[in-house]
């Protein structure tokens, strides 16, 4: 089992309910090894984080992270897992990371997880792209994501790789010029 590090940032407000507009935030992070938990890139997220949420208004209610080593489905991972379960048991409303590459670094499974926070209600801040889905702009690039996800999805299920298919893998050549492949044909 690999380890999952969380931090009540507010643990005064643990088990009570949120005043009428007030906002609460879990933020999520990813760190290279155990043992660079509170190294300085993992304190550097969690004050861009923290910063993040205060800028918005947001308490931010939990600091949680993953082991970027870890092995199984990038929706599985632990931490994450732990945040999700506080997003859909309504303790939180919001979750924060630094970049899109601290969720997963497949287009098919970033879609279901923006899919699952619209299903909840749950707002995602990612502040590397400047997406809050709070924003008009930032709900019209979460949908984007989720179609871009969508489709990697089919893609993958029917082609066998998805868009992440390298070249020369098989699959169409990147230019279909019938000079270039004869080109290739040529002793």
């Amino acid at each position: 089992r690999l380890p999952v590090f969380t931090r009540d940032v507010q643990p005064g407000l643990r088990g009570q309910v949120p005043q009428p507009g007030s906002r609460r935030a879990v933020g999520y992070t990813t760190f290279p090894d155990r043992r660079r938990a509170v190294s300085p890139e993992s304190r550097y997220q969690a004050r861009r984080i923290r910063a993040a949420c205060e800028a918005r208004g947001i308490v931010l209610h939990k600091l949680v992270g993953d082991v970027q080593s870890y092995t199984g489905p990038d929706l599985d991972r632990p931490g994450l897992r732990h945040a999700l379960e506080l997003l859909d048991q309504g303790e939180v409303g919001c979750l924060v990371v630094t970049g899109l590459d601290r969720l997963s670094r497949s287009a098919a499974n970033l879609g279901t997880l923006i899919e699952r926070l619209d299903e909840v209600g749950a707002r995602l801040i990612v502040f590397d792209i400047e997406l809050d889905t709070d924003t008009d702009e930032g709900r019209m690039a979460a949908r984007t994501l989720i179609r871009v996800g969508s489709l990697e999805r089919r893609h993958g299920e029917g082609a066998g790789g998805g868009f992440s298919r390298r070249a020369g893998s098989g699959g169409r050549p990147a230019v279909a010029d019938p000079a270039l492949e004869q080109r290739d044909d040529a002793p």
